[in-house]
């Protein structure tokens, strides 16, 4: 299954990777960050894609503390039968209570998660100028 994102819920894209706000968020602020080539696994990415991924996951953490501060956040990354996509994808999320840890659904995850206009409008400039302060 190919992960195609709406171009909406897109923060940040670029010619190795994106970040993309979960179409099944755990919490506000949720995001997938999902290279630009497909692969399956972690093992499969190019050093130079995988550097990128991480580089976004930091940047998207200091995003998270600057925007929400939560108590915590979680970085989740499913392989092999347990990759429900058949892609690589890194999930970065928010966390709050012991409770977020586990997989909840959009039915029962606060509603302001899935305003994806508004929640991409608070992520979006400011991951830039984080991404950029990284370069």
């Amino acid at each position: 299954m190919k992960i195609i994102p709406p171009k909406e819920n897109i923060i940040f894209e670029d010619h190795e990777a994106k970040v993309v706000l979960s179409f099944d968020p755990i919490s506000k602020g949720h995001v997938v960050i999902i290279p630009t080539e497909s692969y399956k696994d972690i093992d499969e990415l190019p050093a130079k894609v995988l550097a990128k991924i991480m580089k976004l996951t930091q940047c998207y953490v200091r995003l998270l503390k600057s925007q929400y501060n939560p108590k915590g956040y979680s970085i989740m990354q499913n392989g092999g039968d347990f990759n429900d996509t058949g892609e690589f994808h890194l999930h970065v999320f928010p966390r709050n209570t012991k409770e977020e840890f586990s997989w909840t659904y959009s039915d029962l995850t606060d509603k302001s998660a899935t305003e994806y206009q508004k929640v991409k409008d608070e992520l979006k400039n400011e991951f830039y100028d984080i991404f950029d302060a990284l370069q």
